[in-house]
């Protein structure tokens, strides 16, 4: 009779092989090989510029869903959320849904009224700098 491994040792498995040390373990015996390109065409060199990019991505990504979550929890009042989410473009449908859910401040950063609200395009506006633009003016 085999055994099954329960959710929590297979779980400690799963992180064990995505852990960083053992990620960074394998991209050097990868490097020491001199490792060629594999079924998507990347090659080890292009790699590490790839995974600098996607980081720089999820950064910028995380900010700005922070940013939402601040912005939402300093309108306060319910009153206060529907007035901020008409003034920056929101309908009034869009601005009554968000101001009666019943989500906390970092759900709320996912929604469509706050992502319409507080886009990209508004964070730059105000002046915040996008790392991976950073990422790309340093590298050029």
């Amino acid at each position: 009779m085999t055994r099954v491994p329960s959710e929590r040792e297979e779980m400690s498995m799963w992180e064990r092989i995505f852990s960083y040390a053992n990620m960074q373990q394998a991209l050097q015996q990868v490097n020491a090989n001199r490792g060629a390109a594999g079924v998507d065409g990347m090659t080890v060199d292009e790699l590490s510029e790839h995974l600098q990019k996607r980081h720089m991505a999820e950064l910028d990504e995380h900010l700005r869903k922070r940013m939402r979550q601040l912005a939402w929890k300093q309108w306060k009042t319910c009153k206060r959320r529907q007035q901020r989410l008409k003034q920056l473009g929101v309908n009034d449908y869009w601005a009554n849904w968000a101001d009666g859910a019943s989500q906390g401040p970092w759900r709320m950063s996912k929604s469509p009224p706050l992502h319409q609200a507080l886009s990209n395009q508004y964070w730059r506006k105000v002046g915040l700098v996008s790392f991976s633009q950073q990422y790309q003016l340093r590298r050029t």
